[in-house]
């Protein structure tokens, strides 16, 4: 089984959606759970949450695959979102 960072290296390297959808599926319920406790049981904006976050995460894919430690960053990407959202409402 490949590694998350192995994973995000083969995203950046040769675009493979498969691999940024595993990274995804290992790591929606962390991300949308913490979502969700954060925003006192707000579906609807923890899903937008969660969708933002992986968004990130695709977007800087080349430097945390560098970095590794994905399950801290997507934690404390999904605070920072949280807050974000949270302050713009």
């Amino acid at each position: 089984m490949a590694t998350d960072r192995e994973l995000l290296q083969r995203y950046v390297r040769e675009g493979a959606e498969d691999a940024l959808g595993e990274v995804v599926r290992r790591h929606i319920d962390l991300v949308y759970s913490t979502a969700l406790r954060q925003l006192c049981g707000n579906v609807a904006v923890a899903e937008d949450v969660t969708q933002t976050v992986f968004a990130t995460m695709a977007n800087k894919a080349e430097t945390l695959a560098a970095a590794g430690r994905l399950t801290g960053w997507l934690y404390a990407a999904t605070r920072a979102t949280v807050q974000h959202t949270q302050r713009a409402e």
